[in-house]
């Protein structure tokens, strides 16, 4: 059943979502900030699918992979190799660190993004 409702999900977003999103860039005022929305999603979608992580991005989950798994240990390993490319494609040498540091402290100030019980309570 699981796997039905990701085709099903999957081809609604190829077939409707992206169509959408190519008429609304082109037709939208305000297309630096829809493509940033939208990139950000993409890497939030990208965090779900590499590690099952909801409500992160790509570079903060493989930084915090990098820094609890391999910096300790002084390996150079997956996470290691997969923070570089993500700093060289980005041109930041601490692209990684500064999303990981950027997430942590959004999830500081906004205490619903952390808790499931306070999202719940603010629900009409």
């Amino acid at each position: 059943m699981n796997f039905l409702l990701l085709f099903l999900a999957t081809l609604a977003i190829v077939i409707i979502g992206i169509p959408i999103a190519i008429l609304k860039l082109a037709m939208n005022k305000k297309r630096k900030m829809y493509a940033f929305i939208l990139a950000y999603g993409i890497d939030r979608l990208g965090a779900v699918v590499l590690y099952k992580k909801l409500g992160w991005t790509v570079s903060s989950i493989t930084f915090y992979r990098y820094t609890t798994i391999e910096k300790d240990k002084k390996k150079k390993g997956k996470y290691f190799m997969f923070m570089k490319l993500i700093n060289t494609i980005f041109f930041d040498p601490f692209h990684c660190q500064n999303s990981f540091t950027r997430e942590r402290n959004r999830r500081k100030k906004n205490t619903l993004l952390t808790s499931i019980k306070d999202r719940r309570e603010n629900v009409y």
